[in-house]
């Protein structure tokens, strides 16, 4: 399928039956003369870059903490945070429109009217909030995992050696969840970019 794309990249068509081969000039196209495309791809990088600087911390974050023996209940948060990402993007697109809408539940508890979905400079961030949420506890779960496979003998040598809890984190939590850390910020990436 991406070769097929590739190939069809270099033709104009209107079905699959009338192919006329255009070489480089839809590409051409693309960069000089189609300004929504220009301004789609600026977009979507910057939705991607705050993306990932918001839902990483959140959701490890929420997994050093969910990870606490001292928190209560902690299986049930942890599917509670985790049960946003098994709804489905429709369902997620379908209550945030409600919230968001001008009569919706958010600008009800404002006692305002604001164009959350309406206005160019509010529909990106309204945006980031559902995608956050959405996928906020489906990282919070890879973390949780890697979390639970650092050697807590490395803590307990870093407290007797004197090192307090940004020096641990820095030095032995980061280092021994560095593959799955990579991994979500890959998988954010591709997210984040396949809402172009």
């Amino acid at each position: 399928p991406m070769g097929r794309s590739l190939m069809l990249s270099f033709y104009r068509t209107a079905g699959p039956q009338h192919l006329v081969f255009v070489g480089w000039e839809n590409y051409r196209y693309l960069l000089s003369h189609d300004v929504t495309f220009a301004l789609a791809v600026v977009n979507t990088a910057g939705f991607t870059v705050a993306f990932l600087l918001l839902q990483v911390p959140i959701s490890l974050g929420l997994a050093i903490l969910l990870n606490s023996r001292s928190v209560r209940w902690r299986s049930l948060f942890r599917f509670a945070f985790f049960s946003s990402y098994l709804v489905g993007q429709v369902f997620v697109a379908v209550i945030f429109f409600q919230l968001f809408a001008s009569d919706g539940l958010i600008n009800r508890i404002l006692g305002a009217d604001v164009p959350w979905l309406t206005n160019s400079s509010l529909a990106m961030p309204s945006v980031l909030i559902a995608d956050l949420w959405l996928t906020a506890g489906y990282g919070m779960i890879y973390f949780l995992a890697a979390l639970q496979t650092v050697d807590q003998e490395l803590y307990e040598a870093a407290h007797i050696d004197g090192a307090g809890g940004w020096q641990s984190f820095v030095h032995i939590t980061l280092p021994g969840i560095r593959p799955v850390l990579i991994f979500v910020i890959v998988v954010g990436t591709i997210g984040g970019f396949q809402l172009f």
